[in-house]
């Protein structure tokens, strides 16, 4: 699920806002009872999540050299 955040959510709202802002991304991981004990996750997100970082930063990025 693809979904985006203009305004809160992530420390990289801030990021992108402060200053003269810098490009920002996130990826996250949706859980149920955020910020409690028995916060829950499905470990097929996780690995998901892991998965996507993964092939982001094996991809090449000539606009970056």
């Amino acid at each position: 699920q693809r979904d985006v955040i203009y305004r809160g959510g992530t420390e990289a709202s801030s990021m992108n806002l402060a200053y003269q802002g810098t490009r920002t991304g996130a990826i996250s991981v949706v859980t149920r009872f955020p910020h409690s004990p028995s916060c829950m996750v499905q470990q097929a997100d996780i690995d998901a999540a892991i998965k996507m970082i993964g092939a982001f930063v094996e991809r090449e990025m000539p606009y970056l050299s």
